[in-house]
């Protein structure tokens, strides 16, 4: 039975049979392969199919017929899937090179080969899934070889999510569960540019994560982490420009890790060495500098608050202090030293710094089609750091009240939109504060209110607070 369409193939390379002729015999063997897994399985281990397949390729390019080609391609795709002989005989008889040669021949047309290029990429990519002798050798060559190797990053450039798909579907396969690969695709250049192309692909998606590219970019990155790239990436991946202090590709970096770590649920993700955590709170040090500079330019300044010039700073302070956050609490028994660190970049100053300059500014309302322009769950990842710093720690807690900290921190017990559980987290962290230390405790009590505000919700009520000279609140109602 399979003897038929390798005749077909013989008969197109001796000029006995047209493309068109061709192209609807092979469509027959696909339909062919998809029923009936015996026909499939034997068809790819005659090496005359391959002999002649190739040699059907070559003139198929010749005639510049396309549809005749994606055919022959996509048989070729079906008889390699999950079998490692059939495999290995495209390898031996060049299958492999030749497709990827077709693929580089597409790539430079200016004519649309999407559709070629989608299949040719899903053959390459059954020719080599669960062959691990092939795939190291393959990824060796790709990862180490200019013109074999830069076609993946152009691909991933297009714009067709069909293609792109194919492709990281391939890499996927490629380095799941190998440090050794992972560690070419970080640090060969051919690496560096499918990567910037990955995260270039998922910026255009902007953070769509029920597409499935972005599932699959994701992917690919949460295995490089989990292999402990994360810094490398982060530091690597885009240069450094003294006008940009976070790229775009920076922040989604951040988003994945942040990610993987909220994961990881109640055990300290192993992929968080004491290199990545330094890194982390090295990060978080110059991203809280750079927030504080920030909001100090919103005080003195009589406009607006301009949303995409803060973006990405924003985006990274809060995944920064979300993650720290998470790792502190679960750093438990203090083994990772995520305490340590923290007060040695003097973290307890920085967030009191951004929280007590927010107090001061006065934030737009919250808006649904630009949550960022009120900072949102800023306040509240600061206050919950905080008072994760002051727990059980008698030297933080007298360091809150010496650097004026305490006042700020009452400040927030209030229901805030922007930021949800604000109040709960103040209280946990008050409580902190306030434990067996006499001091703080009597700061508290000894505080009196400086200025009443009226907000929308005492408008609503139909109340009006009101300070008397005595130092207290005084509720009267509207007429």
């Amino acid at each position: 039975m399979t003897n038929n369409i390798i005749d077909h193939l013989l008969s197109y390379k001796n000029g006995q049979q047209t493309s068109t002729q061709l192209e609807k015999e092979l469509e027959e063997s696909i339909k062919t392969t998809l029923s009936n897994h015996q026909y499939r399985t034997e068809l790819g281990a005659n090496p005359n199919y391959w002999r002649y397949s190739n040699a059907a390729m070559e003139v198929l390019l010749k005639d510049s017929s396309e549809p005749c080609l994606i055919n022959l391609i996509k048989l070729t795709r079906n008889v390699v899937a999950g079998e490692l002989h059939n495999q290995n005989l495209a390898i031996q008889y060049g299958a492999l090179y030749k497709i990827e040669d077709l693929l580089s021949l597409k790539m430079s047309s200016e004519s649309d080969n999407s559709m070629i290029l989608q299949v040719g990429t899903q053959a390459i990519c059954n020719i080599i899934t669960n062959n691990q002798i092939a795939i190291d050798f393959i990824w060796k060559i790709w990862m180490s070889n200019q013109q074999r190797g830069y076609i993946w990053s152009l691909i991933l450039s297009k714009s067709n999510e069909g293609l792109i798909m194919s492709a990281l579907v391939l890499i996927i396969n490629c380095i799941r569960d190998n440090k050794i690969r992972c560690d070419l695709l970080v640090t060969s250049k051919i690496g560096k540019d499918i990567l910037a192309a990955i995260l270039g692909d998922i910026e255009r998606l902007h953070g769509n994560e029920e597409s499935k590219n972005f599932e699959l970019g994701y992917t690919i990155f949460s295995e490089l982490i989990s292999f402990g790239h994360f810094k490398q990436l982060y530091t690597q991946i885009d240069d450094y420009s003294d006008k940009i202090l976070i790229s775009d590709h920076q922040t989604i970096l951040l988003k994945f890790l942040d990610s993987k770590v909220h994961a990881s649920k109640a055990t300290f993700p192993h992929f968080i060495r004491r290199e990545e955590l330094l890194f982390l709170v090295e990060q978080f040090e110059i991203v809280a500098k750079d927030t504080i500079t920030i909001i100090l330019s919103i005080k003195q300044s009589t406009t607006d608050l301009q949303a995409e010039k803060v973006t990405n700073t924003y985006t990274a302070i809060i995944l920064l202090l979300q993650m720290l956050n998470e790792l502190f609490v679960l750093d438990e028994d203090h083994q990772h030293g995520i305490k340590q660190m923290l007060v040695q970049v003097d973290a307890l100053s920085l967030v009191s710094d951004i929280l007590g300059n927010l107090e001061s500014i006065k934030l737009p309302p919250v808006q649904v089609e630009n949550p960022l322009a009120g900072f949102n769950f800023l306040k509240r990842e600061c206050v919950r750091l905080m008072g994760t710093l002051c727990y059980k720690d008698r030297a933080m807690q007298d360091k809150i009240r010496e650097i004026g900290a305490i006042p700020v921190i009452l400040c927030q017990f209030k229901i805030d939109d922007s930021n949800p559980y604000l109040r709960e987290y103040a209280t946990l962290t008050l409580r902190n504060v306030m434990e067996n230390n006499l001091e703080n405790q009597k700061l508290i009590e000894e505080l009196q209110p400086e200025e009443i505000v009226q907000t929308k919700e005492l408008d609503e009520m139909g109340i009006t607070p009101e300070l008397t000279e005595d130092g207290k609140v005084r509720i009267k109602r509207n007429q």
